[in-house]
């Protein structure tokens, strides 16, 4: 999936009105909205203050990673799913209508041959992973301010 999200128009942001930009202008208003992270991106996220000093990041019970910012929930990821280590990148947009996750219904169970054990049962599922939606969201890449 990780390498799908990486295929998206690729946008660099140098600050959370950047970030604001996309949310508001550039991705359609029909679209939910969620952002995951890098855990460079992440750091980037929890370091910016407003004018009052208060963190942008703010904590969320209806989040699974507890936290949201600007209204939109964060999965966090490590730096090596997105790119590089070190490299601040994200995914911002509607996961769910991006990506098609087809789960066919083959499941298979068969009886394997193994030198130590014997037979195991061995099961197998199989799925595909496509681009459902590109303008469904946008790869991110934050670059500080010179």
């Amino acid at each position: 999936v990780a390498t799908l999200l990486k295929g998206f128009t690729a946008k660099t942001i140098s600050s959370v009105d950047d970030l604001k930009h996309i949310n508001n202008v550039d991705l359609d208003p029909a679209y939910s909205r969620v952002i995951i992270a890098s855990q460079s991106f992440y750091n980037f996220l929890d370091t910016v203050k407003d004018g009052n000093g208060r963190y942008l990041l703010q904590d969320s019970i209806l989040t699974p990673s507890g936290k949201s910012v600007l209204g939109m929930p964060i999965a966090v990821v490590s730096d090596d799913t997105l790119g590089a280590a070190g490299e601040a990148h994200a995914f911002l947009g509607d996961i769910k209508r991006a990506i098609l996750f087809a789960n066919r219904a083959d499941f298979m169970v068969r009886w394997v041959d193994d030198q130590i054990y014997g037979q195991f049962l061995q099961a197998g599922m199989r799925f595909g992973v496509s681009v459902a939606d590109e303008k469904a969201g946008y790869f991110l890449t934050y670059t500080p301010k010179a």
